[in-house]
């Protein structure tokens, strides 16, 4: 595949010692060809922004944005809050642990047994340290960004006793390209810092390439900086990334990082095309529908503006003066004869059902997976069209979802432990001495997982309602039912009774109700043998 043309050629960079200094060359390539890829969508990201993110700074920009004025339509920007707290919830949900490990090598279940409290102890670990981390807050402010395709995060440890620190990168920030295997191997993020931050961000940058700093607020001078890691992939076996940190064309600083998570910079892409490193969101799909949406808004408006307040025209008598209008109880003077003012009524038939305003939100509602459940017409929505609805929302965000697993999920977790590993508090996993060699594994969503539950639960209903409770029970084992539900739902399986205790339990409970010494609110009704209690379904 031919690539594509560079915008520009980069000149050529001097070292220290005059000769070429290959990091810098490569660094500007990078740049020029992220920067190629990144025009072909520039435009309708900043659309994207423009739109849901209005406060955002725009490309080249510092500033907050300030193109509210211009909206006058909200749904797309609440519709895209929403998207961003569903994607919190469903992939990396704080308060559950969203990902595991196993390991490398198929072992026997003794072996698992025997590292099975170590394992979870390193995910303690290293789910306890992204709760304290800002991850959370960052992945926040990154997931809106999914909308237009693309989000980035910069995770790193700031210093040994502070939590690390994660920020998210917006677009308009972000240069990236893509790889030789469809992977973003390189990343890199154009800004302007204060000098005074770029400092103490980059503490072990050579500041003195920059030349003598200005006598009055050095601190407060605005540095146009260019940072950035790409994966080196002449080295084989370990995941090997250059960082360099850039400024007026000379390299302050340059780092070497090995191992899988040594890179800081993680980008996920919502949906991906073999020509581009840049992802296309539910945003970027729907643009046409939110402009128009957002125009008929305006005309809306502009119209109602002519139906409160239309306009006239008036015969000029030298006495009556209308050119401020007329305000309610005011008395206009008008000369005997003069015609009275006649209100212009315009000719052109301006039907505004023709655009389908419900339509429009629909559309981009769809598409942002906001399509909640609607109760049409005045019968009660059963529980089964709720779960359907469910299911089919799952079913439709199954392709994105391995996207986010492979490129956010697991690259989060390798992070964390490569960053709780250089510090030395990351709990070790051995087995007869040697440590065991684990991969991150993320089980399947909760959400796609409704479809099971709806099926379980579809097939007890309709084989108690053909054949009777009393053949359900004899074709469906409730113990296997009710924990594969459990599962399926998310609910923890410890705290579910093995087959032994539920039965324990019934002959318990049966045996005070013969001598009449039942629990409160527990009666003979209440009670069911094994293998009892699936008719009339779950």
């Amino acid at each position: 595949m031919a690539s594509a043309p560079l915008p520009f050629k980069p000149p050529a960079k001097k070292s220290a010692d005059g000769q070429d200094d290959p990091l810098l060359k490569a660094m500007d390539r990078l740049i020029a060809r992220a920067k190629t890829d990144r025009s072909r969508h520039q435009a309708r990201i900043a659309d994207c922004y423009r739109y849901t993110m209005p406060w955002r700074h725009k490309f080249y920009e510092t500033q907050p944005g300030n193109s509210y004025d211009e909206i006058f339509d909200e749904t797309p920007a609440t519709v895209l809050e929403d998207f961003s707290a569903d994607m919190l919830n469903t992939f990396t949900p704080q308060k559950n642990n969203w990902l595991s490990e196993e390991p490398v090598v198929q072992m026997r279940e003794a072996d698992q047994r025997e590292i099975g409290d170590m394992l979870k102890a390193r995910q303690t670990v290293i789910f306890s340290e992204m709760s304290r981390s800002s991850l959370y807050q960052a992945l926040q402010e990154a997931y809106l960004d999914l909308g237009p395709g693309t989000m980035a995060l910069l995770i790193q440890d700031i210093g040994a006793t502070e939590p690390f620190h994660c920020e998210a990168i917006p677009s308009t920030d972000l240069l990236i390209t893509r790889g030789p295997y469809g992977l973003v191997d390189g990343i890199l993020r154009c800004k302007k810092y204060r000098r005074g931050d770029a400092k103490t961000l980059w503490k072990q940058a050579d500041w003195t390439k920059l030349g003598p700093e200005p006598q009055q607020d050095a601190d407060e001078q605005e540095l146009e900086i260019t940072d950035g890691c790409w994966r080196d992939w002449s080295e084989k076996g370990t995941e090997t990334y250059n960082y360099v940190v850039q400024c007026q064309s000379k390299k302050l600083w340059h780092k070497v990082w090995k191992g899988a998570g040594s890179c800081p910079f993680i980008v996920a892409r919502w949906a991906r095309d073999a020509t581009t490193a840049w992802g296309v969101g539910p945003t970027y799909r729907v643009l046409p529908a939110i402009k128009t949406l957002n125009h008929v808004r305006y005309l809306d408006l502009k119209n109602y503006d002519k139906y409160v307040d239309p306009p006239f025209s008036f015969e000029d008598d030298g006495v009556a003066n209308f050119d401020a209008g007329i305000i309610p109880g005011m008395a206009m003077p008008r000369a005997i004869g003069s015609e009275a003012p006649e209100t212009l009524e315009s000719k052109a038939r301006f039907d505004i059902s023709v655009f389908e305003r419900d339509e429009l939100r629909s559309i981009i509602k769809r598409a942002h997976y906001q399509d909640r459940p609607e109760q049409l017409g005045k019968t009660p929505p059963t529980a089964f069209q709720w779960q359907d609805e469910r299911a089919e929302r799952a079913r439709r965000m199954g392709t994105p979802a391995t996207n986010l697993v492979l490129e956010l999920q697991i690259p989060i977790y390798k992070r964390f432990s490569y960053m709780l590993g250089e510090r030395g508090t990351l709990p070790k996993v051995q087995l007869n001495g040697e440590a065991v060699a684990l991969q991150p594994i993320s089980p399947l969503l909760r959400a796609q997982q409704q479809e099971k539950v709806l099926i379980n639960d579809r097939f007890v209903e309709m084989t108690g309602g053909r054949f009777g409770p009393a053949m359900l029970n004899i074709i469906v084992d409730q113990f296997k039912h009710c924990r594969e539900q459990a599962e399926l739902m998310g609910y923890n399986l410890n705290n579910l009774r093995d087959e032994a205790q539920i039965k324990q339990a019934i002959e318990q409970l049966s045996g005070l109700l013969q001598q009449g010494n039942a629990p409160p609110g527990v009666d003979a009704a209440g009670i069911t043998s094994p293998g009892a209690g699936l008719g009339g379904g779950v």
